[in-house]
């Protein structure tokens, strides 16, 4: 084991077994520790509330393409939704 997965480890997924669910939870997962973690050397005066910005603003900008994955499949999902109705009788 090495320190990453000691300090952030990633739990198994128990959602609905869809990859890219799985793949976002995981780098959801790592975000929100590396946030926590930021948010405590903050607090505790390890690093300045504008680093601590910084580096969150980074993690955001990583985590956005895996967000794109959830965005695009409730987009198609919705539009199934309206082309299903249409044909209702």
């Amino acid at each position: 084991m090495n320190l990453q997965d000691f300090i952030c480890p990633v739990y198994t997924y128990r959602g609905e077994p869809i990859p890219s669910h799985q793949e976002f939870n995981t780098h959801l997962q790592i975000f929100c520790c590396r946030a926590s973690l930021l948010c405590s050397l903050q607090t505790n005066g390890k690093i300045s509330p504008t680093d601590a910005l910084r580096q969150l603003t980074e993690l955001w900008e990583q985590l956005q393409p895996y967000t794109t994955l959830i965005e695009d499949e409730e987009r198609s999902s919705s539009m199934k939704k309206v082309n299903i109705n249409e044909f209702d009788i």
